[in-house]
């Protein structure tokens, strides 16, 4: 080939290349973004909506409802779910994968503008953003101490979280365990009463009096100037002085009838770092952002404004991404040298030459910094998906230039000189190793481009592989020539390399001899190859399938739940004391949690955040975590689910139109699901149980009076759930004034007899008279799916069972228990609905995959026999790879589909050597059983060679031998396991198949055809004599 001359014959233009690729490559390779997965965005808008004092029943009917019902009217929704709690609602709508977000979220802020004339007028404007799946915190700080919480409070918001917002490629910074600065306005009811007035009379006076507001400009000097009236009160002392009321010349100041303090905001959340109270500081990222230098920047940040931090406070960091991604990315480089360095053994060992040996160690590295320098212009960043692929594709690197190192060496064995030993090896196995890369570019192609929320995130994986793959065969046709040319010569061998040299002069005796023997029993051979297939479907149907498997990165978060109604105290403190018994196990490092910061700002609810001790000295996160949920036990009244970062491993919604005939029907699904061994931490989201209490008016009364309704409600609001009445200003920030009574008037129902309300005709009248209270029991949350009522159950399962079973187990249950009238159904949702969807797209992937490689190798043939017999290696790799997942214990999962796709494309590669040379023997003249004997031995080094320098790439994540090889572990099993005995299978399968095939088509020209043609040739003679005579 010109190439491959040309690269002969142009020595210092190959070095030039070769030393600016690598180190161009080894700068771009420092310059990349390092990140723990590629950014992607999904189309997903939500819309939330808060209305303080509406309990959930109320913001679900009188907002989600609203909202859903102009926004079903939008094109390519996929789904639309709401969730109502007390006080907000948070509204869901999934569009299709194909839909741009930005569109997305615009046509959702049309829909939402037009219903805001719909919507109550106490509800707030509604609140439409995107969902960002990367926003996760990066970063997260306890900031812990004895400090007075005013000025811990001041030193988050005002230095803190002002100086890291200032830090490049910081996104947005949430807080939690934080009560802002407020005015508090202590309102005495008795006070109130006594002096004719209602809360609505204060909240009207500071409006009127507590203002800024511009008074048009004066002309002066030929300057406008602005006017403007600036009557705010600039002290809480001044506050107190506010006139309420003026009667006969006597002023009632605010001071008289109220407590006016500098305080703090209500407690809606808490947290703590083991046993201390803190506030916990989370920092997200921009899209984009060099995760491991953002954190670094931040941290720098952190340690300069310690200067300006209160004494007694302390800064500690409880969660560091970049640990995490610099450990995933440490290992996957660890797993490529380690690669590199048993393929230049293994190398040494076939070839029995240190020469041959480093021809690889300068391939593999060159390969590897081109690949960086073109995955920088595509924008994809170093990650825990594009590493992987760098680090599967290492061994197969090495394939083609082992290809032609091997025929470059027989030839140089032959007494050829270097030169032409290399042109003349490196052009007879030219083709074959353009197909071998061609096949196993094909395969990864469907991969890169794949739809379906996994084509979002492998795309960086399979566009890696496929770089580097293709990299590696220009190198193989350049480079590799040009170093065997150079440094190849025929030597003695040692003595280690003579033994090497016997060792595999045996092993081709020995499989020549087996190899005959196959041939000679085709029938047997067939017969062997087709049980084990069978024994490879019988694996496959009862391994089970799973979603992800989670990287160990030493966290894990215990999500509790207490009896509804629980305080928000009381809450804090069962979750405090369950940190302290999980620190008992001697796994943990340290533990934090908040309470009331969930998705519903729920008091009854919280999480326990684990953080473990170093990954080498610990057993796995799966193991700790089953100590620990025994450890916890002891909390009974406690609903504790354990997750991941990810969430449940089985979501399924049940979808009806009455949520008090659901609800018996999930309780006996759940009660089923409970007693499945393999089932744990069964759970539903939507409770009936949340204590509420129902104010009935006595319409007779209010009607009689002309009170007014609204008035009354919000009298009732301001005493027990606080009104902001205006804003304080201080140094040029912003403060909420905000009026209640004082907890000791809020403690029970006597309570409302405080209350009172203004009639019509402006008297007042005590407001316990207009109506009576009733206890009852409420919803937690209001859902709905696709504008249906709806309720989420959710399960983990044990190591020994699937997700996918979960899933059938939980839809076969539900079928049984379900009414008849399909008035309800179950359906899977979130990641168990995404499961099937990619599982589908991931089986159509392999269809097409194993298409593309039969389409190259036909054309490469020129033939539709030679492929056909090539694909008989693709069944062969069914009982490693199915036979190797079941007795590791790991599921079919998404990585496990890749392997099985990569492998379609690396299977094939040894039986297109072998045809190929098969083909070549026959065109000298032997016959096809002999060619077929000849070619076998032949090319036996240098299919071992390539098929072990494979499995070497996938051994170290097989293993799990490095940190954040979990997630990839069962995609090298498989890969490990099928090409183990893919390779062995074809080394006898293929060439029976080959003569089969091949009789047969010998037997079609010889016997058939003639007799087609004959019969075909009397068939026309006899309807020329059946023609009528003219």
């Amino acid at each position: 080939m010109n190439v491959i001359d040309t690269s002969l014959r142009r020595p210092v233009t190959v070095i030039i290349c070769t030393l600016a690729l690598f180190f161009f490559g080894c700068y771009v390779f420092t310059q990349m973004p390092q990140q723990k997965r590629p950014d992607t965005d999904f189309p997903i808008v939500s819309v939330t909506t808060t209305m303080s004092g509406a309990n959930a029943t109320v913001m679900d009917n009188d907002v989600a409802d609203v909202l859903e019902d102009k926004l079903s009217g939008i094109s390519d929704v996929k789904s639309i779910t709401s969730s109502s709690y007390m006080g907000r609602s948070v509204t869901q709508v999934e569009f299709k994968l194909d839909k741009n977000i930005n569109d997305a979220a615009s046509d959702v802020r049309d829909k939402v503008s037009s219903a805001a004339g719909d919507l109550p007028d106490e509800a707030d404007t509604p609140i439409v953003q995107k969902l960002d799946v990367n926003g996760d915190a990066i970063l997260q700080l306890a900031i812990t101490g004895d400090t007075a919480y005013k000025d811990k409070v001041y030193f988050v918001d005002k230095v803190l979280k002002t100086g890291l917002q200032a830090v490049n490629n910081v996104g947005s910074i949430g807080t939690a365990g934080y009560r802002d600065r407020e005015i508090r306005i202590w309102v005495d009811p008795a006070a109130l009463h006594a002096r004719n007035l209602v809360m609505d009379d204060i909240a009207t006076a500071v409006n009127k009096t507590h203002v800024e507001l511009p008074a048009g400009s004066v002309l002066l000097d030929s300057s406008d100037v602005d006017l403007r009236v600036n009557a705010e009160y600039a002290t809480v002392e001044e506050l107190k002085a506010l006139p309420v009321k003026v009667t006969d010349g006597t002023v009632v100041r605010l001071g008289d009838i109220a407590k006016v303090e500098d305080g703090l905001a209500e407690e809606e959340n808490k947290a703590a770092l083991n046993d201390d109270e803190a506030i916990i500081v989370d920092v997200k990222k921009q899209t984009g952002a060099n995760e491991v230098k953002l954190c670094e920047d931040v941290l720098k940040k952190v340690e300069s404004l310690k200067s300006r931090m209160p004494e007694g406070l302390k800064i500690t960091t409880i969660y560091n991404q970049s640990d995490n991604v610099r450990s995933t990315l440490t290992g996957a480089q660890e797993d490529i040298m380690s690669a590199v360095l048993l393929c230049a053994l293994l190398l040494y060992l076939f070839l029995q030459t240190f020469r041959a040996t480093m021809v690889t160690v300068v391939t593999i590295p060159v390969c590897l910094m081109g690949s960086f320098i073109v995955m920088q212009k595509l924008d994809i960043s170093l990650n825990t998906l594009s590493m992987m692929g760098i680090t599967l594709s290492v061994g197969m690197v090495v394939d083609a230039t082992t290809v032609v190192l091997d025929n470059v060496d027989k030839h140089l064995q032959l007494g050829e000189n270097p030169m032409e030993a290399t042109a003349k090896g490196a052009k007879e196995v030219a083709f074959s190793v353009i197909g071998g890369v061609l096949t196993t570019v094909a395969v990864f192609s469907p991969i890169a481009f794949m739809s379906g929320i996994v084509g979002r995130f492998f795309k960086a994986f399979g566009i890696t592989v496929i770089l580097t793959i293709s990299l590696s065969l220009v190198l193989a046709m350049t480079l590799t020539p040009f170093l065997c040319s150079r440094l190849f010569k025929k030597t003695k061998l040692s003595k280690i390399g003579a033994w090497c040299s016997d060792r595999c002069s045996d092993m081709e005796k020995a499989y020549r001899g087996a190899l005959t023997r196959a041939v000679n029993h085709r029938k047997a051979t067939m017969l062997l190859a087709a049980g084990l297939f069978a024994l490879g479907i019988l694996f496959a149907s009862i391994i089970g399938t799973s979603y992800f498997a989670n990287d160990d990165d030493g966290t894990f978060q215990i999500k509790c739940e207490l009896p509804s109604g629980t305080s928000l105290d009381e809450t804090y403190r069962t979750l405090v004391e369950m940190g302290k018994v999980v620190r008992q196990n001697k796994n943990v490092k340290y533990t934090y949690c908040t309470v009331g910061n969930n998705s519903g700002f729920e008091k009854n609810c919280g999480t326990v955040y684990v953080q473990l001790i170093a990954h080498g000295k610990r057993p796995s996160v799966d193991q700790v975590k089953k100590q620990v949920r025994q450890q916890t036990a002891q909390f009974k009244d406690v609903i504790t689910n354990y997750t991941s970062v990810s969430g449940k491993d089985v979501t399924m919604t049940l979808v009806g139109n009455d949520m008090k005939v659901m609800m018996p029907v999930a309780k006996q699904i759940m009660q089923e699901a409970r007693a499945k061994e393999g089932i744990t931490d069964v759970e539903s989201d939507v409770r009936l149980d949340k204590p509420e209490l129902d104010v009935k008016l006595n319409r007779g009364l209010t009607d009689t009076l002309n009170v007014n309704v609204r008035a009354l409600s919000n009298e009732l609001y301001a005493i027990f759930g606080g009104k902001k009445v205006g804003v304080f200003k201080d140094q040029g920030y912003r403060y909420d004034i905000r009026m209640m009574a004082p907890q000791a008037e809020r403690r029970n129902l006597k309570s409302l007899s405080s209350v009172y309300a203004r009639t019509g005709n402006g008297n007042i009248v005590q407001a316990n008279n207009l109506f009576t209270i009733e206890e009852a029991k409420g919803p937690n949350v209001v859902k709905r799916y696709n504008r249906q009522k709806s309720l989420t159950i959710s399960t983990n399962v044990t190591e020994d069972y699937s997700s996918g079973q979960a899933m059938s187990y939980l839809s076969e249950a539900a079928g049984k228990i379900i009414p008849k009238d399909s008035s309800m159904s179950l359906v899977a949702t979130g990641m168990s609905e995404s499961m099937g969807d990619d599982f589908k797209s991931l089986g159509l992937s392999i269809i097409v995959a194993v298409a593309l490689v039969y389409v190259i190798m036909a054309v490469q043939f020129e033939s539709f026999i030679h492929p056909f017999t090539i694909m008989f290696s693709l069944p062969l790799m069914t009982p490693g790879a199915f036979g190797l997942l079941f007795l590791t214990g790991c599921k079919l999962d998404i990585l496990s589909f890749m392997g099985l796709i990569l492998l379609v494309g690396i299977v094939v590669n040894n039986g297109i050597i072998l045809v190929d040379f098969i083909n070549q023997e026959r065109a000298k003249g032997a016959s096809k059983r002999q060619a077929v004997i000849n070619a076998g031995p032949m090319r036996l080094r240098a299919i071992l060679i390539t098929a072990t320098s494979t499995l070497i790439g996938a051994v170290p994540a097989a293993l799990k031998l490095t940190e954040g090889s979990e997630m990839r572990q069962s995609m090298s099993i498989t890969i490990f396991g099928g090409l183990f005995t893919s390779t062995l299978l074809t080394l006898f399968v293929i060439p029976v198949v080959y003569l089969i095939l091949d009789d047969a088509k010998d037997y079609y020209k010889e016997v058939l055809q003639p007799k087609i043609l004959s019969y075909g040739a009397g068939f026309s003679q006899g309807g020329e004599d059946r023609e009528p005579k003219r």
